[in-house]
């Protein structure tokens, strides 16, 4: 199973043929599913014109956002490779390890016995 991202097409490869499934996928090889050739055929006629290097891929579209979001998301990308590690993420790591080990401890217990119980 993969997914087309650009159509958010959902296909299935069975038996040498590729089912779709979801309508995005339907309108782009047909109810029936398609041969892996047809499939092939249907990629080089709606990406052929847009591959690295293509005037298409300069202009930032290729990522499917255009100009503007691929600068935006290359400097948001540099400010968190400046900011160093990411403390939420290391905390609530720290948190995980401390709950693990707090489970550990209470398991290697006598179990707890209600009121009168020997």
């Amino acid at each position: 199973m993969f997914r087309e991202p650009q159509i958010n097409a959902w296909y299935l490869l069975r038996g040498g043929r590729l089912l779709s499934l979801n309508p995005e996928a339907r309108a782009a090889i047909g109810a029936h599913g398609t041969t892996l050739a047809g499939h092939r055929h249907h990629m080089r006629s709606a990406y052929g014109s847009r591959p690295a290097g293509s005037a298409y891929d300069r202009e930032g579209y290729a990522g499917g956002f255009g100009r503007e979001a691929a600068r935006a998301a290359t400097a948001a990308a540099a400010a968190d490779r400046e900011a160093g590690p990411d403390t939420g993420t290391l905390a609530g790591l720290g948190a995980a390890g401390a709950a693990l080990a707090l489970g550990a401890a209470l398991a290697g217990r006598r179990p707890l016995r209600g009121p009168g119980a020997r």
